[in-house]
């Protein structure tokens, strides 16, 4: 991931979401990750579509207002 966007490439796969949601949940269990998996997480955070999915699901990362 440090020379692509995605797990498998410059393309989202079915398998970004799952690797995002697990990098993430380690993320704020305080787990150290690495430089490309803390990058990773933010730029599947900041997708409009997860954004917004969070926002309906009112999740705490989800910020105040609808995407």
């Amino acid at each position: 991931m440090e020379r692509t966007n995605y797990l498998f490439g410059d393309s989202f796969s079915a398998a970004d979401p799952y690797l995002f949601i697990l990098a993430r949940g380690a993320q704020q269990l305080g787990f150290p990750l690495s430089a490309c998996f803390r990058d990773y997480v933010a730029r599947i955070a900041a997708r409009p579509s997860v954004r917004e999915a969070e926002w309906r699901e009112a999740l705490p990362e989800a910020s105040s207002s609808q995407p």
